[in-house]
């Protein structure tokens, strides 16, 4: 089963736990997802959780205990989108306290930052959880750190990751990297990268992107079978 990023951003402006669709601005243009209205480092975490399960059931994820599951020690196929700007410790760490994988975008973090990030999400969660590294900046030092910290997940973004996975491997980490092609998917497994995520960046209706990621994940494991 293929894992589902979740693009959840916190809005304190709005009252009750729900989830709906929304457009965000980043870098990269204008991406749409599915998002909780409430923060959810608020929420208690029974129910984060139901919200995470709500979620799977609504996109077709059944909360049953996968291969994917299994390799990164989580109870939901579940991936947290690792949102810059947007994602920190008290999200990471509520995500893996419902049961996902929670993700920091240490991206441009100087190294005090980046591991009291890690501090403060330790603090929150003793569950697994994961740090991104969006290769369109220099991480070579930011990883050593990250490794250094034992942060059992390293999530590769953009760009080719093969200088870094098996520094990161050797570490004992489990790496992953953000593909939007199965010839992406079929490299970085050859580098060998643990498990390429799908994602798709288009700004169609949520139908068509649902068919384009089923279309892609069909293609992605036709190609590293």
């Amino acid at each position: 089963m293929t894992a589902v990023r979740l693009d959840a951003v916190c809005d304190r402006s709005r009252g009750g736990p729900s989830w709906d669709k929304r457009d965000r601005n980043s870098e990269r243009g204008t991406r749409s997802g599915l998002c909780p209205n409430a923060d959810i480092a608020g929420l208690t975490s029974s129910l984060a959780r139901l919200q995470l399960i709500n979620l799977a059931v609504q996109i077709g994820v059944h909360p049953i205990k996968t291969a994917l599951c299994t390799r990164l020690g989580i109870e939901l196929p579940i991936i947290q989108a690792p949102m810059g700007g947007a994602a920190g410790p008290a999200l990471a760490a509520a995500v893996s306290n419902a049961g996902g994988l929670g993700m920091l975008p240490v991206w441009r973090a100087d190294m005090e930052a980046l591991r009291r990030q890690l501090r403060e999400t330790r603090a929150q969660t003793q569950r697994p959880f994961g740090i991104n590294l969006n290769l369109d900046f220099p991480q070579e030092e930011r990883l050593a750190a990250c490794l250094e910290e034992r942060v059992p997940v390293i999530s590769f973004f953009w760009r080719d990751p093969s200088a870094l996975v098996q520094r990161a491997k050797a570490a004992g980490a489990i790496v992953l990297h953000t593909v939007g092609a199965a010839a992406d998917a079929k490299r970085a497994v050859d580098c060998g990268v643990d498990r390429p995520c799908v994602r798709t960046l288009d700004k169609s209706s949520a139908r068509n992107k649902e068919l384009k990621l089923a279309v892609l994940a069909n293609s992605l494991c036709t190609c590293i079978e």
